[in-house]
């Protein structure tokens, strides 16, 4: 295999004009230079395809097409991969300069069939506010950074892609089948990616998925599944009284 390994970023994207133009410069701007990127649009109506056509000449492949959801767009991107190893950097989050580059030492410094994960750097509308990085030994209560995972395109061949059932944390439930079925994960210790936070509502939904991920894989019975989402709908109820208080 070359030293220097083909990578494939995917970014699916729907009505994303706001921040895609800084997306697609962080990838188009990496430091490591063999890269493909693809680009997968759900129909998109805010001036995002005029944001992707300026950028055409540079994308591997790019397309615009109603589809089923996000999870499906991503899929879509990764069947049209050919690099031997897969990032996915959504349209509202950026790469820092060297991402790739850092990560493609670490696939060549291991058996290339191992997830990486790096440093995610969150951001809140007023800038930055938070970095973190979860260990992937604590999948079965928590999920790692996607935005800063790279995973080699064989694993995606050997488990499968995302499971378009769940829709708004597929991620989850794929680190976490990988980790299941005993599949290597590496910590790299920079920042590889920023991530812009959404709202509460946004993240409470994401939660509400995450627990019946953790159902269905066997992490969590039915009991602690109920008590969970219950009290999930508590804290849900409780935000919304309290924040017009506070504004």
């Amino acid at each position: 295999m070359s030293e220097s390994p083909r990578v494939s970023i995917v970014t699916a994207v729907l009505n994303g004009a706001r921040h895609l133009e800084q997306t697609i410069e962080s990838v188009l701007g990496q430091t490591y230079r063999n890269v493909e990127y693809v680009i997968i649009d759900g129909g998109s109506t805010d001036g995002t395809l005029d944001i992707i056509r300026q950028h055409a000449g540079s994308l591997a492949h790019w397309e615009s097409r109603r589809d089923d959801g996000l999870y499906f767009a991503m899929n879509d991107g990764i069947a049209r991969a050919t690099g031997d190893l897969v990032g996915i950097i959504n349209s509202d989050d950026w790469y820092e300069r060297d991402a790739v580059q850092v990560m493609v030492d670490e696939y060549l410094a291991t058996d290339r069939q191992t997830i990486l994960y790096g440093v995610t750097r969150y951001h809140d509308a007023d800038g930055p506010d938070m970095i973190l990085s979860y260990d992937h030994r604590k999948l079965p209560s928590r999920m790692i950074n996607h935005p800063a995972c790279f995973v080699p395109r064989s694993v995606y061949a050997r488990l499968g892609t995302f499971d378009t059932r769940y829709r708004i944390a597929a991620d989850y439930e794929f680190l976490l089948r990988a980790y299941r079925q005993g599949v290597p994960f590496r910590h790299v210790e920079h920042i590889i990616a920023n991530f812009r936070q959404g709202g509460f509502s946004t993240r409470n939904r994401a939660a509400q998925e995450v627990l019946r991920i953790r159902r269905d894989t066997g992490y969590a019975n039915g009991a602690q599944y109920l008590a969970a989402s219950a009290l999930r709908i508590v804290r849900g109820a409780v935000a919304r009284l309290v924040a017009p208080i506070r504004g």
